[in-house]
């Protein structure tokens, strides 16, 4: 695996991670490379309710967002402030779900209120060449294929933004991932 880092944030902080979402092998990738952030993931409800899988991210932590009812949203995504105020780091993947061809999708905004609520920073990252280990809809991994890059982008504060200025960071994520994504790509 390929890390591209300026400079780490500092470990002693809550953020928000912004990522983009090639593939279910992100999430083992991610948990390793940000083990010292305390993370969790943000997961759609209804994989909580399949056996055994559900119990196993119930018991890691992750946190359970529901994306069909705007109610049930509202409080899943303050339960995810919640969990950031009580010292865990978020990871989000605004794209809602995984990228069949590794092209960036376009980002939801739910996901950028949790760090103006909760007064964390973003840092967004680029994750590359998971969809070419294990693409969406596939059971096998494709061992030819063993490059994973991931790169790091500077901390986003938030201080002093309002809920208003949740595109701002949104096009300062996607901005850092897309740019990140095509440096990955043609290196």
């Amino acid at each position: 695996m390929e890390v591209y880092v300026d400079s780490w944030p500092p470990k002693d902080r809550n953020y928000v991670f912004i990522s983009n979402h090639q593939s279910q092998l992100d999430i083992p990738v991610l948990e390793v490379l940000l083990k010292d952030y305390n993370v969790r993931f943000l997961a759609k409800k209804s994989l909580f309710s399949i056996p055994f899988f559900g119990w196993g991210i119930r018991a890691l932590g992750y946190v359970p967002v529901d994306r069909e009812d705007p109610k049930e949203g509202l409080k899943s995504l303050l339960a995810c402030v919640e969990r950031v105020k009580e010292g865990v780091s978020l990871i989000v993947f605004p794209e809602g779900t995984r990228s069949a061809t590794g092209e960036l999708l376009p980002f939801k905004v739910g996901g950028f209120l949790i760090p103006l609520k909760a007064g964390v920073p973003i840092c967004p990252l680029a994750i590359w060449g998971t969809v070419e280990i294990l693409p969406k809809g596939r059971l096998w991994f494709n061992l030819k294929r063993r490059v994973i890059k991931v790169a790091l982008g500077s901390v986003i504060e938030v201080e002093g933004l309002t809920l208003k200025d949740k595109t701002k960071l949104v096009d300062m994520a996607r901005d850092f991932i897309e740019k990140a994504l095509i440096k990955m790509k043609s290196n």
